[in-house]
């Protein structure tokens, strides 16, 4: 299950953004147009209506039969990878992506996937050498760094995991983003003292964080602490959306179960960065986008 975590880091959350139903047929790639050109064409513009629809299953499987037709297409490749990623094809999408970075060398959203592969792989200094190499931009530069963070922390270097967080504020995060991993950070380096800190200070900054109510109400439940998980817990019950984890964790609590940590390994870590950028991806505008991210 974990293993999976990362490469599709929570796909079912897909279910935030607002996409257009998607056709249960399969798409009909062109192959009997008289010459490959013609059937190159005919499958970039059945590409190109699936991805306006946001159908990205079959956008990814005709931008690839395009692509199979003109493999020296640099466009056809950029967009076969985008595709490949966002409708959850990760591995092909790795594939396709270092075709991307030999073309354009500062190319994002590659670097990216190169390094989420290499995370997968637990080769983290491969992971922290893509990121590296990669262009910075305004949105991106968050989203490499908070990579940056779990690759460091799944090679041993909680120092250098630590000194990417504090610049993530700088990088456009909020204080309840950068105070989560920080926590997140810290209790899986076993540095309980201050991961409760770093918790406490990411609910200050956002009382009602359901990741972060549960990662510190596990941090508690872990340490033997019942007394204050249940008031925890307590109080969180006055937010009904937070009702799920507040009754997982009082069945533990009663069935005296202890629970592991919410993010348990970097891979993890990686995964849950990318989804909490995602989550706050849901304006029209953006729900491509956001989808790459939740894959």
């Amino acid at each position: 299950m974990r293993k999976s975590y990362l490469l599709n880091s929570i796909a079912g959350a897909a279910l935030l953004l607002s996409t257009a139903a998607q056709a249960n047929t399969d798409p009909v790639i062109q192959t009997q147009l008289g010459d490959a050109g013609a059937a190159t064409f005919g499958n970039y513009l059945s590409a190109h209506v699936a991805a306006g629809d946001h159908n990205m299953t079959d956008a990814s499987t005709l931008y690839r039969a395009a692509l199979a037709a003109d493999p020296e297409n640099a466009d056809l490749i950029n967009k076969a990878f985008l595709y490949a990623a966002a409708s959850g094809d990760i591995r092909d999408a790795v594939g396709l992506a270092a075709r991307v970075v030999a073309n354009n060398p500062d190319d994002r959203a590659a670097r990216l996937a190169l390094a989420i592969g290499a995370i997968h792989r637990h080769d983290f200094a491969a992971a922290r050498k893509q990121l590296s190499q990669s262009s910075q931009g305004p949105f991106t530069t968050l989203t490499l760094l908070l990579a940056d963070t779990w690759a460091a922390q799944g090679a041993g270097d909680t120092n250098s995991a630590l000194k990417d967080i504090g610049g993530l504020n700088k990088a456009g995060a909020t204080d309840a983003l950068s105070m989560y991993h920080k926590a997140l950070i810290l209790d899986l380096a076993g540095h309980d003292a201050d991961a409760e800190t770093a918790y406490q200070a990411a609910l200050k900054a956002d009382a009602t964080n359901p990741r972060a109510i549960d990662a510190y109400g596990r941090f508690l439940e872990r340490a033997g602490r019942v007394a204050d998980a249940r008031a925890l817990y307590t109080q969180a019950k006055a937010d009904d959306t937070l009702a799920p984890i507040v009754d997982a964790g009082m069945a533990r609590l009663d069935g005296n179960q202890k629970p592991d940590r919410l993010v348990p390994d970097a891979q993890s870590g990686a995964a849950e960065g990318l989804f909490g950028i995602a989550a706050s991806l849901t304006d029209a505008t953006s729900a491509d986008i956001a989808v790459l991210y939740l894959r």
